[in-house]
Parts: C-alpha cells; structure tokens; sequence
C-alpha cells in the first residue's frame, strides 16, 4: 500500500525524492520477497503496458476521458480491499507506473 500511495502520490506532483523512494521499496522488497515481487512485476509489465496502451488512446479520443480513467485507477490501487487478488490490482500498478 505504501508503495501504491507514492505512486499516487506522484501522478498528482512528479518529484525524484518520492520516486525514488518508491524504487527503494520496490528494491526491499524484491530481496526479501522475490518470488512474490517477480510474480507482481511480470504482470505489470505485460498487463500494466497494455492498460497504458488503453491510456494512451484514451488520451487521443477524450482527455477527459482519460482523466477519469487515471483517476479510477489511482482510487483503486490505494484501497486496501483491492489488494487481493494481487494480478488484478497489478494492471493498474504496471499502467500508473508506464505513465510515471
């Protein structure tokens, strides 16, 4: 969740002090958790450029149509109850973080 905060966080106010706090634990976490980070990055990467490829067309058609969908994903990344299972909430995790 903190994590998924400072990804929130920095959509609203890109800064490199938060970024890279974000990458440290992202860091922590693939050394003492590997497996489970492997598994949510890899969705990431594959689902998150697809949901990013969705933003950027979005992007095209209706502005505001893509603020309201960045919105969405923001608002669910950072709810707790979201968090399981872990693949769906990694789609939106790997978009947010494309678009960083």
């Amino acid at each position: 969740m903190k994590e998924n905060r400072l990804i929130s966080k920095l959509m609203e106010n890109f800064n490199e002090a938060d970024f890279e706090s974000l990458l440290s634990l992202r860091k922590y976490r693939l050394s003492n958790y590997e497996y489970e980070y492997r598994y949510e990055s890899g969705v990431e990467q594959i689902e998150g450029s697809a949901e990013y490829m969705e933003l950027n067309a979005l992007k095209q058609i209706s502005e505001e149509k893509y603020h309201v969908k960045i919105a969405g994903m923001l608002r669910k990344i950072c709810n707790p109850k979201n968090c399981f299972p872990i693949r769906i909430l990694s789609y939106a995790v790997g978009g947010l973080m494309f678009e960083l």
